[in-house]
């Protein structure tokens, strides 16, 4: 790791992630430390997301699946463009379709970040 991860403190959206991992662990421990580094808090988010998961399924409190917000906001910016590009209307009589698209699309989405995500460990 970079020299200057290892200086610099940890960013609040690490810190954040740390206190979100462990209240889904179940883990009561200290507040995150103002002197953590970037490196160290990325080794505790990396330990706690090892113990969120058992072979890539969610443990603890939070088993349900939760919805990534950004990832089906753009699956569905993505089948708006293609059903405009082609002439299709989203509302009325294809409504029902355009939602089942969407929701295979997002699906689609997950599982290939699931995959690469598995590569990485």
């Amino acid at each position: 790791m970079a020299t200057e991860a290892i200086n610099q403190p940890a960013t609040d959206r690490q810190i954040a992630c740390i206190a979100r991992l462990r209240t889904q662990v179940g883990e009561k421990g200290p507040e995150v430390e103002d002197e953590m580094s970037k490196s160290e808090a990325s080794s505790l988010i990396k330990d706690l997301l090892a113990k969120s998961q058992k072979n890539g399924v969610p443990t603890g409190r939070h088993r349900r699946a939760t919805i990534n917000e950004p990832r089906l906001g753009m699956a569905i910016k993505e089948c708006y463009r293609l059903w405009a590009k082609l002439g299709l209307s989203v509302y009325a009589e294809r409504r029902e379709q355009f939602i089942k698209t969407v929701i295979k699309t997002y699906r689609l989405f997950t599982e290939i970040a699931e995959r690469l995500q598995e590569d990485a460990t």
